[in-house]
């Protein structure tokens, strides 16, 4: 105990809360991006179309970063970029229920990236305005730790819907990525109820 206290010892409610929404929103994301080929695959890609589809997704993100931590230097907020981008990623995981062809989920992967290009960023620039020099380090990395915390979650979640499953069908998928929204979920009303903008 005392060495856990040790190690949360000056971080800012906000660096906690953030690390929190990044580990609930990686336990999402982990359960549905494993599973994701394969259901793409059920739906009727080819390799081809799916490495077309989480490379456009992915370069969606990297631009947007860009955009998203200019437009928040200059309005001088984080938060908005913060709920819109993790409210954007959380509305497309249910969405993935009702794609029935690769189109589909190539518009979802493009509208659930956006929302990371949106908030990665000025999360990331939150965090340092919540925490003191001498220990950014430290805020850097608890909020890392948690964050591949879920990443480990999340996969380990989807094992007994798997397992639970008589037969693996695009059916199964879609009840893991109804499931997965449950924690996205919690982490944008963890974000909207305790995250606040630091007086600058």
């Amino acid at each position: 105990m005392a060495s856990r206290r040790g190690v949360l010892t000056g971080l800012s409610t906000n660096v906690l809360v953030l690390g929190l929404v990044s580990l609930l929103t990686d336990v999402s994301s982990e359960m549905i991006y494993p599973i994701l080929p394969l259901f793409l695959t059920g739906i009727g890609a080819t390799g081809a179309v799916i490495g077309l589809i989480e490379g456009a997704a992915e370069t969606t993100a990297s631009l947007l970063k860009v955009v998203s931590g200019r437009l928040s230097d200059m309005l001088g907020k984080r938060k908005p970029f913060l709920t819109s981008g993790y409210g954007l990623s959380t509305v497309a995981k249910p969405l993935l229920f009702f794609a029935t062809s690769y189109w589909h989920v190539f518009a979802v992967r493009i509208l659930e990236r956006t929302g990371k290009g949106l908030r990665s960023v000025p999360r990331d620039a939150l965090i340092a305005d919540s925490t003191d020099k001498e220990i950014m380090g430290k805020a850097y990395g608890v909020h890392k730790a948690m964050d591949s915390t879920g990443a480990v979650i999340g996969p380990l979640l989807v094992v007994p819907v798997l397992l639970a499953a008589a037969t693996v069908t695009t059916d199964t998928y879609r009840s893991i990525f109804l499931l997965a929204t449950i924690p996205a979920a919690l982490a944008v009303g963890v974000l909207f109820l305790f995250v606040k903008e630091p007086e600058r």
